[in-house]
């Protein structure tokens, strides 16, 4: 089967050793998926950019949490429907717009001259 021993016990080696390499890679990848926030260079990232911002940091908890539920006489009435009138007029407002709407053929112009123009290319 295999020239030699030696050889046989070599190729045996190297296949262990890419096993092994595939399961401790399996294990390390599956484990990022419930990485704290404390080591989660991703909440880092967020934790420094709300801070840049002024934004405040995601606290907010679910109002199971909480123990506190929203009240249904705090929701808003609904709104009132537009009117007829008031749906034909916005109708034709658009049909305008679209009517109204100019294209053109040309290439838009750029704006100044540029300041450092490209050097034609040397022959070669």
């Amino acid at each position: 089967m295999f020239p030699s021993a030696r050889a046989g016990q070599r190729i045996l080696r190297g296949r262990f050793a890419a096993a092994t390499v595939m399961l401790s890679a399996g294990i390390l990848l599956g484990g990022c998926s419930s990485v704290p926030d404390v080591v989660n260079p991703v909440a880092w990232y967020r934790g420094t950019t709300n801070w840049i911002k002024g934004e405040p940091a995601d606290t907010a908890q679910a109002p199971a949490q909480t123990g506190q539920f929203p009240k249904l006489s705090s929701v808003p009435a609904r709104p009132q429907p537009i009117s007829p009138a008031e749906r034909q007029d916005i109708m034709q407002g658009l049909v305008s717009d679209r009517a109204n709407a100019r294209y053109s053929d040309e290439a838009p112009r750029l704006d100044g001259t540029p300041t450092r123009p490209l050097q034609p290319a040397q022959g070669g």
